[in-house]
């Protein structure tokens, strides 16, 4: 039996955010290499699209579900229990992954609204331990299995008006760290820091992303901004390596370094 290519062979994998960009990326990938795959997305609209389109590309016909899941919708409480029936619903997994983001709230510091700057850490971190926490309550991760979630470059990188949105990545990747100490020895938590990814993402951005992406370019010692199946790269590895807990993987572009 090949030693690297069956490591997803069987295994179940949860992937919130795979509907589209980094999360689409890595369903891709767990699908290509023999595993199944439960996605979860904002509408049912996009969950079906996604479906449709990872079934082609991987030719995973009967290997992928997904389910509506709504983070922003209710309160922060609502979410929480939306978020625990999905997991339970779902039952035994492998591997989860957390890649749900929304627009990055960028503020002056003078400018920063509250409300707003709460708001910001919803999606991409507090839906993060909200699903840690029913995994751990249920114990739905088999052992040797992990969590991998998502931060990103700039938490390393000051850039003007990110003082929110950079304090949000690195609260991640503290919160990371903690949840591997507390899921030992059983389960593994890393994260994964991307920086500039071409990605859906940044058409809430702005109408120009080809013109963003090229400016974003020039900040990278790559040539160009990341394609979302070179990241997906490090959610596999992650997944993959038994050997691997407590960790930053960051894939850039070299964007730190620039």
């Amino acid at each position: 039996m090949p030693a690297f290519t069956n490591k997803f062979a069987g295994k179940r994998v949860v992937v919130v955010g795979g509907t589209s960009g980094i999360g689409r990326s890595v369903a891709h990938g767990v699908l290509e290499f023999g595993g199944e795959v439960i996605i979860a997305g904002s509408s049912q609209e996009s969950v079906d699209r996604a479906i449709k389109k990872l079934e082609a590309d991987a030719d995973a016909k009967g290997r992928i579900t997904g389910h509506v899941l709504d983070l922003n919708a209710g309160s922060l409480q609502d979410m929480d229990k939306s978020i625990e029936s999905f997991l339970t619903k779902v039952g035994k997994i492998d591997h989860f992954t957390h890649t749900s983001g929304d627009k990055l709230y960028l503020a002056s510091i003078e400018d920063i609204d509250l409300d707003k700057a709460v708001q910001a850490y919803r999606v991409r971190h507090l839906a993060a331990l909200a699903a840690v926490k029913a995994i751990k309550k249920h114990d739905l991760i088999r052992e040797g299995g992990s969590i991998v979630l998502t931060s990103g470059g700039a938490f390393e990188k000051p850039i003007l008006q990110w003082t929110v949105a950079g304090g949000l990545l690195g609260a991640t990747v503290a919160a990371s760290k903690n949840i591997a100490l507390e899921m030992a020895p059983k389960v593994r938590c890393n994260v994964v820091l991307p920086g500039p990814v071409s990605t859906e993402m940044w058409n809430s951005h702005t109408d120009d992303v080809e013109g963003m992406m090229k400016e974003y370019a020039k900040s990278c010692l790559t040539p160009t901004v990341a394609d979302p199946t070179d990241t997906a790269e490090a959610y596999l590895y992650c997944m993959r390596d038994g050997s691997l807990t407590g960790a930053e993987i960051v894939n850039d572009c070299g964007n730190r370094y620039k």
